[in-house]
């Protein structure tokens, strides 16, 4: 007759039997995951090349050249130039640059200055820049920490680039209206209060036109005036006061390529 073994030491067979295929599993897990780490690990596995993609360098409107970026032409200029792509466009963005555009933007004036902001910060000639409707803000590394870390860019000069804009004859300033022989044109009401009170000559630079009436693309006639970094317009009919003097909207002209006034301004009225 056969001796049955003990129910205890069948147990402790099946269990023993059961944890010794669980170290084995572990060890053959434990092993194919150290192989796939040294073949990553010394390069014996890569990804197919076959289907990369290569990002574009974009370079956005403002100056005398014009950025071919596939999805249709940016720029000002009357010269088509394509950049060859670099790897990572992107990684040439200064990280600050975003967070110095916001203190800019919030300490400066806001949407009533600026207008809202159009896309991303992008390069613009080599420099972190963003678009706004009304001006384009520049990130200039080389000054961090003073004044003139953040700039806003000549859109005036850019915009009205090609016209003739008659000088104003000399005259001896005065307190409602300056004569700025940098350039050879006046500045008086209803624009020389705003242009002092949003920061002067840092903020918008010097005029370089007098004020004159003009019909924007639009059809709307409107007195204004140009200065390197902005258009000045006058609205009267405005309700509230603050937004009778406004800052044309020149930063998203340039981004989106609008059309741009063509008018001959006259001689400026001559001053006694």
């Amino acid at each position: 007759m056969t001796q049955r073994q003990p129910a205890s030491r069948q147990s402790r067979w099946t269990t023993n039997s059961q944890l010794k295929g669980w170290i084995i599993g572990l060890v053959i897990v434990l092993g194919v995951l150290l192989i796939v780490v040294l073949a990553l690990f010394f390069g014996w596995l890569q990804a197919p090349r076959g289907n990369e993609l290569s990002v574009p360098t974009l370079d956005l409107p403002g100056g005398a050249e014009q950025i071919d970026s596939g999805a249709g032409t940016l720029g000002g200029g009357a010269d088509l130039i394509t950049t060859a792509p670099a790897p990572n466009p992107a990684a040439q963005i200064p990280p600050q640059a975003e967070d110095a555009f916001l203190r800019f933007y919030a300490l400066r004036g806001s949407d009533q200055v600026f207008g809202m902001p159009i896309g991303e910060v992008q390069l613009h000639d080599g420099r972190a820049v963003r678009y706004y409707e009304r001006m384009r803000l520049e990130y200039w590394p080389e000054y961090a920490g003073t004044a003139y870390e953040v700039q806003l860019g000549r859109l005036g000069s850019e915009y009205t680039a090609g016209r003739d804009f008659p000088d104003q004859s000399y005259f001896a300033g005065r307190d409602d209206l300056v004569y700025f022989v940098e350039t050879g044109h006046g500045l008086g009401e209803p624009f020389l209060s705003y242009w002092r009170t949003n920061g002067g000559l840092d903020m918008f630079g010097y005029p370089i036109s007098d004020a004159f009436e003009e019909t924007l693309p639009g059809g709307e006639r409107l007195l204004v005036q140009y200065f390197e970094r902005a258009r000045f317009e006058y609205h009267p009919d405005a309700i509230d006061p603050a937004w009778q003097v406004q800052l044309g909207r020149l930063g998203a002209a340039i981004y989106n390529q609008e059309p741009r006034p063509s008018d001959v301004p006259p001689a400026p009225t001559v001053v006694p």
